[in-house]
């Protein structure tokens, strides 16, 4: 349950596009250390307020993978005006709630979070209504889970039909959607499902390493990150699997 780089750029790409106002709240799901493969260079130069950097640093010289780092990037990168966190394991979380079963009645936020939290759930239609309950009509999801390899990692990995289907069946509009892997400064752009079609056709017939955007990719181990918007207020439905719908 970290930040890691897909997740960081997926986020900026946001703000920079509009849809990130400034003050915005957010609610994590499982509250977020840093992973620390964003470049130190990078996560200073987004830096608003450059007032913060001396500390900053000494803060990632210190503890790279601080929460203490997160709390920069929420606030002083992306122009947080507040955020929560729910998560029974970690001591200084706001909310303690497992995320297996319903929430009691909580506030609701511009931007509700999983950053890696999601393939810990053993109850992943509770988790999905969790987080578009507690998201304001109007508001963002952004989940980045992963995709292939992370043997052992969590209860699940997810596939990316996930995603439009989930969409389709609640209203969502499909902001943004990347793919990448931890540790590695690549991104790629996935929104449209024909980019999906093409990189999968491609693994299916390569063992190892493929070519996908001129550029050799290796996927032991990748996360994708999409961010949907919210534009109704009605309940949360659960998505049939459209592929194999009438």
């Amino acid at each position: 349950m970290a930040i890691v780089f897909p997740d960081y750029i997926m986020m900026m790409r946001l703000k920079a596009r509009g849809h990130l106002k400034p003050g915005f709240t957010t609610m994590e799901i499982g509250k977020q250390n840093w992973a620390g493969d964003v470049p130190i260079d990078k996560l200073i130069a987004d830096t608003a307020d450059k007032r913060t950097t001396t500390k900053l640093r000494q803060t990632l010289k210190r503890d790279p993978n601080s929460f203490k780092i997160t709390d920069h990037y929420y606030r002083n990168v992306l122009g947080c005006s507040d955020y929560e966190s729910i998560d029974p394991g970690v001591a200084d979380s706001d909310y303690k709630f497992d995320l297996n079963y319903s929430l009691p009645e909580i506030l609701s936020y511009d931007v509700v979070t999983d950053s890696g939290t999601g393939e810990h759930i053993f109850n992943q239609a509770q988790l999905f209504r969790t987080m578009h309950d507690l998201t304001k009509k109007g508001g963002i999801m952004t989940h980045v889970l992963p995709w292939t390899g992370w043997y052992n990692h969590g209860f699940y990995n997810f596939q990316p039909t996930l995603v439009y289907d989930l969409a389709a069946a609640n209203d969502y509009t499909v902001l943004d959607f990347v793919l990448g892997g931890v540790g590695i400064p690549v991104v790629f752009d996935m929104a449209p499902p024909e980019r999906w079609r093409c990189m999968i056709a491609e693994m299916m017939v390569c063992k190892d390493a493929f070519v996908f955007d001129n550029m050799e990719v290796r996927m032991h181990h990748s996360v994708w990150g999409v961010a949907l918007r919210k534009n109704s207020s009605k309940q949360f439905k659960i998505p049939n699997q459209g592929a194999y719908a009438d």
